[in-house]
């Protein structure tokens, strides 16, 4: 790396604070983020350095300070994205099941009513499916609360509301 003569003169120009001045002006800057003038002066005099050196130094602490909570709340923010995005994946391929299992309800309906009575059909929790290996699949999806009514108008009203 090569140095130019604007680069060396604002590293003689650059303080580095000792430990001991640091660990006080943090316990200012702990207790108040912006100090007072005639707090400044004070304080710049007990520590040996300049009024405008201990203002700045505030200064870029407030400004540190501001980044890292900015880059926690971005942290926080994304974690909280990614899991509502995972959450729509999964419920979106839990729709496009249901949907699935709805279709497939429809099928079995259409056939026992064309082979048996020709009309409305009423599933709850599976009882009348006839076919058990069909009706433990859609057994999770139907709840003791929920009465299905199996005709063209209610497929139709059911899988609007899926969509």
């Amino acid at each position: 790396m090569y140095t130019t003569a604007s680069s060396v003169k604002k590293m003689k120009n650059k303080i580095k604070f000792s430990d001991e001045q640091i660990r006080s002006l943090q316990t200012i800057f702990d207790s108040e983020t912006k100090i007072e003038p005639k707090k400044k002066v004070q304080l710049a005099r007990e520590l040996g350095l300049k009024p405008r050196q201990v203002a700045i130094w505030f200064q870029n602490k407030r400004a540190r300070r501001k980044t890292k909570k900015l880059e926690r709340d971005y942290s926080i923010l994304m974690a909280n994205y990614n899991n509502l995005a995972s959450r729509f994946d999964v419920l979106k391929k839990e729709k496009q099941s249901l949907l699935i299992q709805l279709q497939k309800l429809k099928e079995i309906e259409e056939k026992a009513g064309n082979s048996s009575n020709g009309g409305e059909s009423t599933i709850a929790n599976g009882e009348n499916i006839k076919s058990e290996v069909e009706a433990a699949e859609l057994k999770p999806y139907l709840s003791g609360k929920h009465v299905f009514s199996v005709d063209e108008n209610s497929m139709r009203s059911a899988a609007d509301y899926l969509n």
